[in-house]
């Protein structure tokens, strides 16, 4: 049976602990979802099960391509398909913005309805992951010394710079944006090409400038220089309602405030999942 289903199954030299892990992070995923869902519309339960059943193909789906993916994975193939796979992930990035709607003033999600379940998917969660292996095939174990740094990056900042460009302006999901940006640093940290150690020094100080902006922003006087920023307003919302949720205690700030009464109130465990349950 392990024989004609042998696709299913990592092979011997996969981590077990990180599979572990894996599995747990997604367990606590759907319960979460689940938590949340019941708290939304705890009266339709129709809604709690499509959501569920949504999740759990989600997870199956996820789970076989991650297999699927460690057992043939190799830089080959990436080397060999990864241009393919940049223009299909853009051109999803680029669909999200042209032909479907905003979530929250983002344009990020591609969304459809499949037997009357709403299914949504989100191209720049695969650029996560594709910009570190742009960063692997061009950059990663590259020992040639015989070779400018203009053309040892051209291509991989290119990419990556195009990914960010695409998620930030034209999606304008700025926090994606940061995300793939701090991926992308801490994978160019990485490296230990003789070319870039200078530049990987560069990279660590504008770091310490960023977190100094982000601490500067979450203050009386960084909310003043927010609201001068030429960005959109949900956008604004979620710097002030960081520094300051109570400014906003129904709009930007509820969540943040929520979430504070949640751990007050449930500490470690909460009390939310387990008085929902009870009251089924």
């Amino acid at each position: 049976m392990k024989k004609k289903f042998s696709f299913l199954f990592l092979n011997d030299r996969y981590d077990r602990q990180i599979h572990f892990a894996v599995l747990f992070l997604t367990l606590f995923g759907l319960i979460m979802i689940t938590s949340a869902t019941m708290g939304q519309d705890a009266a339709n339960y129709m809604t709690l099960i499509k959501t569920i059943f949504k999740q759990i193909v989600f997870t199956v789906v996820g789970y076989i391509s991650m297999i699927f993916c460690a057992r043939f994975f190799s830089f080959k193939l990436c080397k060999q398909y990864l241009g393919v796979i940049i223009i299909v992930t853009m051109g999803l990035m680029l669909a999200a913005r042209l032909f479907f709607d905003d979530k929250f003033g983002a344009y990020a999600w591609i969304g459809v309805n499949v037997a009357g379940i709403d299914v949504s998917l989100q191209p720049s969660e695969f650029a996560k992951i594709i910009v570190m292996i742009i960063i692997a095939v061009y950059l990663g174990d590259i020992v040639r010394t015989d070779i400018s740094l203009k053309d040892l990056i051209k291509k991989p900042l290119f990419f990556v710079l195009a990914f960010v460009f695409i998620t930030a302006f034209l999606q304008k999901d700025m926090g994606t944006a940061i995300v793939l940006l701090g991926i992308s640093s801490i994978c160019f940290l990485i490296l230990k090409h003789p070319l870039l150690s200078k530049w990987q020094g560069y990279l660590l100080i504008a770091i310490g400038v960023g977190v100094l902006i982000v601490v500067i922003f979450l203050s009386p006087i960084g909310a003043t220089i927010v609201n001068m920023l030429p960005i959109d307003g949900y956008q604004k919302g979620r710097f002030l309602a960081a520094a300051n949720p109570f400014a906003d205690q129904y709009g930007d700030g509820y969540q943040i405030i929520k979430s504070m009464v949640s751990f007050s109130s449930g500490g470690m465990f909460g009390i939310g999942l387990v008085h929902q349950f009870k009251n089924i």
